[in-house]
Formats: C-alpha cells, sequence, structure tokens
C-alpha cells in the first residue's frame, strides 16, 4: 500500500511539474517571443518559405499593409512588380499572408497568430507556444504613391528610404521603426500603445502625430507643417523645421520638441495645471506663456496643456 501511495505522489509531482513548465514555458514565450527552455516554442532560424506572392505596380495608387501580430520588413528593388515573401514555422493555411490587386490598390494582410498549447514528448515541444512569421514586402523604386499600414501587435521595418505621396501609420499596440530617412507629402501618424520610431528623419509638407499611451519618436528632423497631440504618451521630436504653423496639446503626457535654430516665430502657450517649459525667455502668467522669438517672425507655434509637459528646446 506504502509502495502505491508513493507511486501517485510520484506521479502526480510529475504531471505537476509539466503542466508548471508548460505554463510558464508558454507565458513566457507568448510575451516576449522567445521560449523558456531550448524545447519550448519556436525556433526562428527554422522559418521557411511559406508563400511567395508578385503582383504588378503598374499603375498602382495605393499600398496597404494591414498586419496582425507578424514581423514585416519593407524593401526597395529595381524590379517593376511588387513581391511578398511569407516566411514561417507552425502555420495555419489560413494564416498566410494574402495579397490582393484592386484596381489602383494593393492589399497585403495578415490575419491573428495563433496561440497553440498541448505536449510533445516526441518533439520535445510539451509546452504551449505561438507561429513565428515574417513577411518580407519588396517595392519598386519608383513606388513613390500611398501607404498605409496598420498593426495590431506585430513589428515593422523599412530597410530604405521611402519617398511617399502620403503616409499613414495605425498602430495599436505594435511597433514601427526605421534607420532611413522618410519622405512623404501627407503624413498621418496614430498609436494607442505602441512604439514608432523614425532614426533618420521625417521631411513632409504637413503632418499630424497623435499618441495615447504610446511612444512616437523622430530624430534628425521633422520639417513642414504639423499638429502634435498627446493623451498620456509619449512624443519626441528632433530639429523641427516649422514651416508656418507647429501646434502641440499634451493632456497628461509629454512632449519634447527640439527646434532647428535659426528660425523666428510667435509662441502662444495656455495650460491649466501642466507645464509648458521653453529655452526663451517668455512671459508667463498662471495659465498662459506668450514670447516672440527672432526678428519679423511669421511663423506660429501654438502650445496646449491640461495636466502633462511640453518641453521646448533647441537643438
Amino acid at each position: 500500500m506504502r509502495k502505491l501511495n508513493l507511486a501517485m505522489i510520484v506521479l502526480w509531482c510529475v504531471i505537476g511539474a509539466l503542466i508548471v513548465a508548460a505554463l510558464v514555458g508558454g507565458t513566457l514565450f507568448f510575451k516576449n517571443g522567445f521560449s523558456f527552455l531550448p524545447f519550448f516554442g519556436n525556433d526562428s532560424s527554422k522559418m521557411e518559405l511559406l508563400k511567395d506572392t508578385t503582383v504588378s505596380a503598374d499603375g498602382l495608387k495605393k499600398l496597404d499593409l494591414a498586419f496582425a501580430s507578424d514581423e514585416c520588413v519593407v524593401f526597395l528593388t529595381d524590379s517593376n512588380d511588387i513581391n511578398i515573401k511569407h516566411f514561417g514555422q507552425n502555420l495555419q493555411q489560413n494564416r498566410l499572408v494574402t495579397v490582393e490587386r484592386i484596381g489602383d490598390r494593393v492589399k497585403v494582410s495578415t490575419k491573428e497568430q495563433n496561440f497553440h498549447f498541448g505536449f510533445s514528448f516526441v518533439g520535445f515541444s510539451f509546452g504551449s507556444w505561438r507561429e513565428h512569421s515574417r513577411v518580407e514586402v519588396y517595392l519598386p523604386r519608383s513606388f513613390k504613391s500611398t501607404m498605409a499600414v496598420d498593426m495590431s501587435s506585430g513589428t515593422m521595418r523599412f530597410e530604405d528610404a521611402l519617398e511617399l505621396s502620403d503616409l499613414a501609420v495605425r498602430i495599436s499596440s505594435g511597433m514601427l521603426h526605421t534607420d532611413y530617412p522618410i519622405k512623404a507629402t501627407n503624413t498621418d501618424i496614430e498609436i494607442s500603445s505602441g512604439s514608432v520610431r523614425f532614426s533618420d528623419g521625417l521631411e513632409t509638407e504637413k503632418y499630424s502625430i497623435r499618441a495615447s499611451s504610446g511612444v512616437i519618436i523622430v530624430e534628425d528632423k521633422l520639417t513642414g507643417n504639423g499638429e502634435v497631440n498627446v493623451t498620456s504618451g509619449s512624443i519626441n521630436l528632433d530639429g523641427v523645421e516649422i514651416k508656418d504653423s507647429l501646434s502641440a496639446n499634451a493632456s497628461s503626457g509629454i512632449i519634447n520638441i527640439g527646434l532647428a535654430k535659426d528660425q523666428s516665430f510667435k509662441f502662444n502657450g495656455k495650460k491649466n495645471s501642466g507645464i509648458i517649459s521653453t529655452y526663451f525667455d517668455a512671459t508667463k502668467d498662471d495659465h498662459s506663456v506668450t514670447a516672440t522669438v527672432g526678428s519679423d517672425p511669421h511663423k506660429t507655434l501654438d502650445m496646449g496643456v491640461s495636466s502633462g509637459t511640453i518641453r521646448i528646446r533647441q537643438d
């Protein structure tokens, strides 16, 4: 009887250990994208080319990139066509990238990743795992039309300098990053809890940048007329060259603006319990901050703060 009880205890301990290991390994993999141990989750180096699609770019006026939780990388090529390659591991058929050409518009999209749970002693995958996926988009260098990016929790990188007529970005909790200069006639960026980073500048004629609880960073320079709004997120802009006007509003978030040198402008700031900090001398009272910077200014810089913070510096 004692031997039987001991065997049962050992059995239940083993089962409990496997369940805990599966939950811990799967949870870490789900959150961080890699596994707790080598035999939990997937090895991204083992991804295979699952789908290769080419569509004509002739007459193309708009490219829609709509991704769920995938990794997406955008390149430029000397080809006249658009080529989309989907690499992955453990992907179901309905998760493969979809490419549609409708008139003068091409849409490239994926569905949400699946999360698996189970035991597989033979493959040593007795934990929970998710699918791993990467989509590579190859655009003609001649493509200078509209690009619209819509992401939920994936990541996207631009691996070449882009010059577009319009750039529209919508991100929930994903990430968009590029180390290359981006030019667009009109730019519209809106994020919830994700992040956007332009490491080599953004040149545009008109821009609208909005962040709820996410982070937006434009390094090196930002040109054009624009609006910047933040709720509880963070926006940092470097080398800002105001064409005619720039307005910024912060509820409870933070906006840091680095202005390029040798600019003349009129500054108008309104605040409740927030903070407006400037590098230039200004007239201040409990609810307003005003200043005239430079000689004969024709540019305007308008700021509004509720309980957030706006800092103006000179780069």
